[in-house]
């Protein structure tokens, strides 16, 4: 049968019209894009790669080198290419090195590096042997055969102290909650001071100790570090350098575990800094230092 003809002006074309307006008003909205989620991933930067090339060391020796930029902390022996990095500042510190007799100091390059987004920075570490003549006489106890001070750290001791000058105390250790200590690192000079503590962990599986570095002057970069080992020499948390503090949860093995702290110098370039560097073990980070006064 013949389809009715819509003949313009009348009743049922107007309501014709109409209806195929509104379908393609309905149509039009439909196919409206959908928002584009791809904007929300455009806002994360794209990373960037740190390049670190070391040399000037013999074969078969590690290379002393901490990275640190945001959110991010890696402990190096060799050259390496670091991918994958937020984009902004990076510190590379280098501390010198041992091999047998011979010591090797670095001398670094293009740090802080700006690690931008897509690009690559590059800090060069190169390292040269230490005239044994200017190599510095042991001395403030900078071996960790003999360190400086020796504190026993428990939950019931006494209150925190400072001290001034090394107490070479191996057979009587500060028994405290905290220690303080006080002195000086020169290059040359005297280059590194050495602390020995023991933790009485208790009843914690782990306790958290908080260390903290002062320097006056405080240039930058940091002219030294302290540094927490384990009785195996396996470094504890990161390089604390001059400014920083840093809280470092050390697991209970069972027995008195000693760890020992390391103030030493970074670079090879001369300079002397007064330091302080906290403890705080069992005074729940507020430790208020009191003089050391030996008992006769």
């Amino acid at each position: 049968m013949a389809q009715p003809r819509l003949i313009p002006g009348t009743r049922l074309g107007a309501r014709f019209i109409g209806t195929v307006l509104v379908a393609l008003l309905l149509t039009a909205c439909n196919t409206v894009a959908a928002p584009n989620n791809d904007d929300d991933n455009n806002n994360t930067p794209e990373p960037g790669t740190l390049s670190v090339n070391v040399g000037g060391l013999p074969d078969g020796v590690d290379a002393d080198i901490d990275v640190s930029g945001p959110g991010f902390a890696q402990a190096l022996t060799a050259s390496a290419t670091l991918d994958d990095l937020e984009p902004g500042e990076y510190n590379v510190l280098a501390g010198q090195v041992a091999d047998g007799a011979d010591s090797y100091a670095p001398a670094t390059s293009g740090s802080p590096a700006n690690v931008t987004a897509g690009g690559t920075a590059t800090v060069d570490v190169e390292y040269s042997l230490v005239d044994p003549g200017e190599q510095a006489a042991p001395q403030d106890g900078d071996f960790g055969a003999n360190p400086a001070v020796h504190a026993l750290f428990r939950n019931t001791s006494g209150n925190p102290v400072w001290v001034d000058e090394p107490l070479f105390n191996e057979d009587s250790p500060l028994d405290v909650k905290g220690l303080q200590y006080r002195n000086a690192i020169s290059n040359p000079g005297d280059e590194s001071d050495w602390l020995l503590f023991g933790l009485v962990h208790g009843q914690n599986t782990t306790t958290t100790v908080e260390i903290d570095l002062q320097c006056d002057p405080s240039p930058s970069p940091s002219p030294i570090r302290a540094v927490l080992e384990d009785e195996e020499g396996n470094r504890l948390g990161t390089v604390i350098t001059c400014g920083d503090s840093q809280s470092i949860a050390i697991q209970a093995e069972g027995g008195t575990p000693e760890y020992l702290l390391t103030v030493e110098s970074i670079f090879s370039d001369p300079h002397y800094t007064e330091y302080i560097v906290s403890i705080d073990a069992f005074c729940f980070q507020a430790c208020t230092y009191e003089e050391y006064v030996a008992v006769e």
